[in-house]
């Protein structure tokens, strides 16, 4: 697990291949998922299967998802500092995009159809790490309990 985590912030370094850096970004967003699920001290399959699915609306084959959300728990249970994923997301994607990463976190976070207050705080934090607007942060969670409303 320490050797993955290593050899993923070495890559970060470097310059990588389209194809890594695409991965990389990958799994930067996954990470960032995965802190959702697991801010109220509880990560339910529920939760897993939502991410699996926001993963796979970003191109990722059936195949690697298992792969990339392993790593994303792994990494997600021993980083001591997103900072590193964060970064990575702030630099390689636009604003829009970032904006619906945060949708994509108020999904996770409402797959239980209840907010944790730890959620929301994580959400917040991350949102404005991604330096995504207050309103851009209110909105995405409206759309988000208006989704779900039957």
């Amino acid at each position: 697990m320490l050797q993955s985590l290593k050899q993923f912030f070495e890559q970060l370094q470097e310059a990588p291949q389209a194809a890594e850096y695409k991965h990389n970004l990958e799994l930067a967003c996954a990470v960032l998922l995965m802190e959702i699920s697991k801010a109220d001290a509880e990560t339910s399959s529920e939760e897993l299967e939502q991410i699996r699915s926001i993963v796979n609306r970003l191109g990722v084959t059936t195949e690697e998802i298992d792969s990339l959300l392993a790593m994303a728990q792994a990494q997600s249970a021993e980083v001591t500092s997103l900072h590193p994923f964060v970064k990575l997301v702030n630099d390689q994607l636009e604003y829009s995009q970032k904006v619906a990463l945060v949708r994509s976190m108020w999904q996770v976070a409402y797959t239980d159809d209840q907010l944790d207050k730890y959620e929301e705080y994580q959400i917040r934090k991350l949102a404005d790490l991604l330096y995504v607007a207050h309103s851009d942060f209110i909105r995405t969670k409206i759309e988000v309990l208006e989704a779900r409303q039957p």
